[in-house]
């Protein structure tokens, strides 16, 4: 089973002033910000890590195709020089910032916003990793930001380092494309542990050991927390499509449909595992009363059996000196055979009525 993680409110989230620049996320954070640039076209590829702000440039070349990738925004300073260098406005610094964005799209005359939420599998931690990233395309130049390294580009990269591949003899827009549908696949990726997490539980739903309805509802909270994450995405890459045709070429905008496909796709695959995990949680409850009706059916019968019984020992317990029965030599075995034909007799008339099992 996968291992549930709990998740922790940040307070302040709500409570930086609007005009300050303020990281919004786990501020648990272990790893050092860095930045790495790709600048390529055709036939080269040059790639600059940079160890101190003072080193890092803005893109200027024209004639090449440059992707800034920056791991890590809990530290702001890095954060906001990189974005005004770009000329990015505060706001959208502020939602790189806030982790707890929504996914959104915003454009102007300069550079188009992106911010997302990227979702991968930890075979190592059994877990689902959950981040945002936030995507910048102005002319040639494409920029990322990450919440924490990960390998959710790896692919990517390797794409750039194979000379001439499809990749480099496409512009900064169709980087930009590449970059969201890696994200989107992602997500399929995601669907089928969900899928493998789904066949797990309903194997164990004749188990009534609460480990399995908190297993239901984690997995009722991730497929909640998926569709709050891939469902903007739809309305997002439409935008691009309908209102950004200037910045992409036509055969981008044909795989950016592509793409919203797939998060058509994943929507319904979440919309159907949302309708069985309720049914899990029915089911669930339904195991559980018939368990319980049963249990109560044989104490019923148990019951019903020995009141008469309890009667008739109470009777004859009595000890009043006038009862003729106490005298009788077999009265003691009559009163036995009695209470066993009783017993009997009752039981026979339930097994008749089909009362002492459910599924006759």
């Amino acid at each position: 089973m996968i291992k549930k993680t709990k998740n922790t409110k940040d307070s302040k989230e709500i409570k930086h002033k609007p005009w300050m620049l303020t990281y919004v996320g786990d501020h648990q954070v272990s790893h050092d910000v860095s930045i790495e640039s790709r600048s390529y076209d055709r036939a080269s590829l040059s790639l600059k890590t940079y160890s101190s702000l003072d080193e890092y440039t803005a893109h200027s070349e024209s004639d090449t195709t440059t992707w800034v990738e920056v791991n890590g925004i809990h530290d702001t300073t890095i954060t906001k020089s990189v974005c005004e260098k770009a000329a990015v406005h505060g706001v959208n610094i502020e939602d790189i910032l806030n982790t707890k964005q929504r996914p959104k799209i915003e454009s102007n005359n300069d550079y188009i916003f992106v911010t997302l939420k990227a979702i991968s599998y930890n075979e190592e931690k059994e877990t689902f990793i959950k981040e945002q990233i936030s995507i910048i395309l102005k002319d040639n130049l494409v920029i990322s930001f990450s919440q924490f390294p990960n390998d959710i580009f790896k692919r990517l990269k390797a794409e750039l380092s194979v000379e001439d591949s499809f990749l480099r003899q496409k512009n900064a827009g169709f980087l930009f494309y590449r970059i969201i549908d890696l994200i989107v696949d992602g997500y399929f990726k995601v669907g089928d542990q969900i899928d493998s997490e789904i066949a797990i539980i309903e194997d164990a739903l004749d188990n009534s050991d609460n480990e399995i309805i908190e297993d239901v509802y984690w997995l009722k909270k991730e497929l909640l927390y998926l569709k709050k994450a891939i469902y903007p995405i739809n309305d997002i890459v439409k935008h691009l499509v309908r209102t950004e045709k200037k910045n992409f070429s036509s055969e981008t905008i044909f795989f950016f449909k592509d793409t919203m496909d797939h998060c058509l796709q994943i929507n319904e695959s979440i919309s159907l595992n949302q309708e069985l995990v309720t049914s899990f949680y029915d089911l669930y409850l339904s195991n559980i009363n018939k368990k319980t009706n049963e249990v109560m059916m044989y104490l019923t019968l148990f019951s019903t059996i020995f009141i008469p019984l309890t009667y008739i020992v109470g009777v004859y317990g009595m000890n009043f000196k006038n009862m003729p029965e106490l005298d009788y030599k077999y009265g003691y075995i009559a009163i036995m055979i009695v209470q066993f034909v009783i017993g009997v007799g009752i039981y026979s008339y339930f097994k008749k009525k089909k009362w002492l099992n459910s599924s006759e």
